[in-house]
């Protein structure tokens, strides 16, 4: 049983650092231009690009946050990665205990 708990502590940290670094490349800041067009966007005035390799979010201080087009396309993306993860972790577990169960229980 100890080693159930390790595996699942341990895949708790995987999801959790997982879900960090999609934070921070999400949020990832970069003080310019803007990279892409927004309403009221003017390539003169510097503003926020938020996310990594590609900019997800725009925070303009005289207009907020504009959502990019690949914001529509990466965080989905990165959820159902999160989620695959968690789904996949929640099964092996659930087969782990089983297997358990069956090797624990006296042969008749």
């Amino acid at each position: 049983m100890p080693s159930s708990n390790h595996h699942r502590i341990r895949w708790q940290y995987v999801v959790g650092v997982l879900i960090v670094v999609c934070a921070l490349v999400d949020l990832f800041p970069r003080h310019g231009a803007p990279w892409f067009r927004y309403t009221g966007s003017d390539p003169a005035v510097e503003v926020w690009n938020l996310g990594w390799p590609l900019v997800l979010l725009i925070f303009d201080p005289r207009s907020g946050l504009h959502i990019g087009p690949f914001f529509y396309v990466v965080v989905p993306f990165q959820l159902v990665v999160i989620s695959v993860i968690g789904v996949v972790f929640a099964f092996w577990t659930r087969h782990n205990k089983a297997l358990q169960a069956t090797a624990a229980a006296p042969s008749s």
